[in-house]
Order: structure tokens, then sequence, then C-alpha cells
């Protein structure tokens, strides 16, 4: 019998804090499957400036994308409490550079984890970020041909604020999340 892997799935990032101070609470997607990730989040409190929709400055362009942040690549479960991340492709040109990896320590429990950097190929990490995120879908085989719905019964968004997450609104509604079904 194998055992689960407790990282596979689709999982929603609610929160991102350095010791107590929350410096994050915008949206975010981490999947693993397979021993691959894919992930993309915005940093920051508030919602990302929208562009005009034409003659955007440079500085406008830079205050709306430069929140983003995207990679995708191979993971590993190094242990029962870390993994190891390694990009294939990012947003930022020095998250692909050769032999660039970052550690991960990880607390999952029912369907939430807890995850932190920890390690790079630079060295620990000063100040670890712990970011927050609730399951939104299960990962694996037995999940491959369950459908999913997309909805915003309200009920899911009071599970967020409860999490202490909000929308870019702040009411927890208007956002469209996965479900199994």
């Amino acid at each position: 019998s194998t055992t689960r892997n407790p990282l596979e799935g689709i999982w929603l990032r609610v929160s991102g804090s350095v010791g107590w101070n929350v410096i994050t609470n915008q949206p975010g997607y981490r999947i693993f499957t397979g021993g691959h990730f894919s992930q993309v989040w915005v940093n920051g409190l508030a919602p990302r400036p929208l562009l005009p929709s034409s003659g955007a400055t440079a500085a406008q362009v830079r205050g709306s994308l430069g929140p983003l942040n995207a990679a995708a690549g191979t993971y590993e479960v190094s242990s029962m409490q870390t993994y190891t991340l390694r990009n294939v492709v990012s947003y930022g040109p020095g998250g692909m550079a050769p032999n660039t990896y970052g550690v991960y320590l990880y607390r999952v429990v029912a369907d939430t984890i807890w995850s932190s950097q920890i390690m790079g190929a630079n060295g620990p990490v000063a100040a670890p970020q712990i970011g927050k995120y609730v399951r939104v879908r299960e990962g694996g085989a037995q999940d491959r041909d369950r459908p999913v719905e997309r909805h915003d019964d309200g009920d899911h968004a009071q599970r967020l604020v409860g999490h202490g997450r909000l929308d870019r609104d702040g009411t927890g509604n208007g956002r469209q999340h996965l479900r199994r079904v």
C-alpha cells in the first residue's frame, strides 16, 4: 500500500505573514500533482491597480504587475515536514537560474496547510513568510475523473473570512473557486 502525499491537490492562499504581521491577503493558488507544481499569487494587502485602457506609464505597469508572482516546476517531499521546489519557469528570471531551489517547512491539518520557505540555494531564509492555504480540491488518481464546478456560494467565502481572508472588496463575496462535486 502506498502512502498518500499530503501536498497533492489544489490549495488557495488565504494569507501570508512574517512573525505576527500579516503581509499579504491577496489571492493565490498552489497546485501539487505527480511531482510537479504550479503556483501563482499576488503579494500585498491591497488589490493590484488596474491599468488604463491605453497609455499606461512604466510606473503604472510596475505597480500593476510588480505584486504578481508565478512559478512552475518539480517538487519532492524531502521528509514528513519539508518539501523542495525546483522552478522550471518563473515570472522572475532569477527563479530560473541554474541550481535554484527552495526548501519549505510545512504542516497539514485537515484541509489547511501552512508552508514557509526556510532554505534556498543561497542559504537559510532570514525572515521566512508563512503562507496559509486551504484545500479546494484533492489530487491523485482517485480524483482524476471527478468533475469540478465553479461556484461562489457565499458559504465558501464565509469560511475564508473565518480563516482571516477577505475578498478584494472586503466582503468575502464575488470570487469563484473550484469545488469537488
